[in-house]
């Protein structure tokens, strides 16, 4: 082999590094719109939604980005963030007879919203608070998932 083509064929490798490690800082500063912690058992302790200002406001069901799930018993919770202030909760597997709750508070302990999920849908609406972040209790028959919802 030459030098000449060895040197060819060291530039085409140094420039294919060069365009990962530029992919590689997109992709590290690239916001999730939902993000998850772990106990050293492997737990999972924390979730936390984040409702941006660039959330679109139409069509939120066919983005999958803006849907979360979670289990409780027999029951699924689904959260959708329709906008930077609105998450859709979804009850699959609902049944009339379910005790349902969704609560919001904020990071002092103060309760801002209480509402009962009705026919297995509700929307909290966090748009008369001001940007934070704030706490959202799903429960259904006694069990519940809880969210961070960052505004």
């Amino acid at each position: 082999m030459n030098e000449t083509h060895y040197a060819s064929v060291m530039k085409k490798i140094y420039g294919l590094y060069l365009i990962f490690l530029l992919s590689l800082s997109f992709v590290a500063y690239a916001q999730s719109p939902v993000s998850f912690a772990y106990d050293a058992a492997g737990n999972r302790v924390k979730r936390e939604i984040i409702l941006s200002r660039s959330m679109p406001s139409d069509t939120p069901d066919e983005n999958p980005e803006n849907t979360f799930f979670d289990t409780l018993g027999r029951r699924t919770v689904k959260l959708t963030g329709i906008s930077p202030n609105i998450v859709k909760i979804e009850i699959l597997g609902y049944e009339p007879a379910d005790d349902a709750f969704a609560e919001v508070y904020s990071l002092g302990g103060v309760r801002l919203i209480s509402q009962p999920v009705k026919d297995a849908v509700a929307e909290i609406d966090v748009s008369a608070e001001p940007a934070g972040t704030y706490i959202l209790n799903v429960s259904v028959n006694g069990q519940r998932t809880t969210w961070k919802i960052a505004k």
